[in-house]
């Protein structure tokens, strides 16, 4: 087994020299009895995972990591990087009441955001219809906790700062984006509009606009699923008095109008020109939407020639918990990982002089799945090009 330092060295180095880690040292270390060298070795596994898309190793040893990581909070990034699969789904299913459970308890801000990036991204992977209603009634809960209301609960519930309920509203907003209609049929929005309402009203702007992310995505949600509205109804049009009461409606528009052209923050804490700019600037475009149909539009640079523009609040919703869960690592996934491909709907381009060695294995080699699709979709079309030829073969002979 390599040193600590010298894996310390590799874990620091990589990504500025472009090296592949040793990722099998890395994973050694899960086996260490000491605490230090535990965190060491899963500090290093995180790092290349949010990095590049690692699929061959999490291929054969997922299984095992999955085992040494069952008291750690990074299982959502098995999630990205390999998809739906049998995996995944043990993940799932092994560690989501841990997760919950961490999420709820715990009275460190980071480890309860972690917890959440993983329930979420697990969830949204392979959880069924039941699984991702109970993991937005459990993200609500977060959201709205009211010290008050828990106080018949265990004295280990830990009251989640502004940071875990404002993440709890944004992971709610992502997990929506892949319920049907079933979902809003069993659901009060009045209800929802109401408690929105009040805590639009808070000084936590992180919170607000978090809840905003919501707002948006269940107007865009309902609005695409009415089939008897016309493509000219506004989105308010077609919510207000038909899925959500009226007065609701109004109270949502009167709160985030108010927050579209606030003047200075209402936060006892000083609010910077720049946040308000930004909370300035959301509202108004999430109203622009509701009011007037003006489709919301994100913009990503895949390469020197190419990028990819987004229009809808789903997939804004998307991008952003991959951008918050990946980091710096999100500019390779995007152009390697097939599960964020697939979700996101598009298939990257270009030239080889832009490509990364990993890039290279991954779209060139033999062994690649693009290459072996490649090989399979020609072999097809050989086949058809044969079959002709026999075909008409056969009816010159019968003539």
């Amino acid at each position: 087994m390599l040193s600590l330092e010298k894996l310390e060295h590799e874990g620091g180095e990589e990504e500025s020299s472009g090296e592949t880690p040793d990722l099998d040292a890395f994973l050694d270390l899960l086996y260490e009895k000491r605490s230090s060298s535990l965190e060491r070795g899963l500090a290093y596994l995180v790092k290349p995972f949010a990095n590049r898309v690692e699929l061959d190793f999490l291929t054969h040893k997922g299984e095992t990591i999955l085992d040494k990581c069952l008291s750690i909070m990074k299982k959502g990034l098995l999630a990205l990087s390999i998809g739906e699969s049998t995996l995944v789904n043990m993940a799932f299913n092994a560690s989501r009441t841990q997760l919950c459970h961490l999420a709820n308890h715990k009275a460190v801000d980071e480890i309860r955001i972690s917890a959440l990036k993983s329930l979420v991204l697990l969830t949204f992977n392979v959880g069924s219809d039941k699984d991702t209603s109970d993991v937005l009634n459990f993200l609500w809960k977060i959201g709205t906790y009211n010290e008050e209301d828990h106080l018949d609960e265990v004295s280990e519930v830990v009251n989640p700062t502004p940071k875990v309920r404002a993440f709890a509203f944004t992971c709610w907003a992502f997990l929506l984006t892949t319920v049907t209609q079933d979902w809003f049929d069993l659901n009060s929005l009045d209800e929802i509009f109401m408690t929105w309402s009040e805590l639009l009203k808070k000084d936590d702007q992180f919170i607000r606009i978090a809840i905003g992310e919501g707002i948006a995505v269940v107007f865009e949600k309902v609005s695409s699923n009415d089939t008897d509205s016309t493509s000219e109804e506004s989105c308010f049009n077609i919510v207000s008095g038909n899925f959500v009461s009226q007065s609701s409606c109004d109270d949502i528009i009167s709160q985030m109008t108010n927050l579209a052209y606030e003047t200075s923050g209402r936060s006892t804490l000083r609010t910077s020109k720049k946040d308000l700019n930004s909370q300035r600037s959301f509202f108004k475009e999430v109203l622009e939407f509701i009011n007037d149909g003006c489709t919301p539009l994100m913009s990503l640079k895949l390469s020197k020639t190419d990028d990819l523009k987004f229009s809808s609040w789903e997939k804004i919703a998307q991008v952003n918990m991959f951008r918050n869960c990946l980091g710096g690592g999100f500019q390779s996934h995007k152009l390697s990982n097939q599960f964020i491909q697939t979700v996101l709907n598009f298939t990257p381009k270009f030239s080889k002089e832009e490509l990364t060695p990993q890039q290279k294995r991954h779209y060139q080699s033999p062994n690649s799945v693009t290459n072996k699709n490649r090989t399979k979709e020609m072999n097809k079309r050989r086949s058809n090009v044969q079959a002709a030829k026999h075909q008409h073969y056969n009816q010159h002979i019968d003539e």
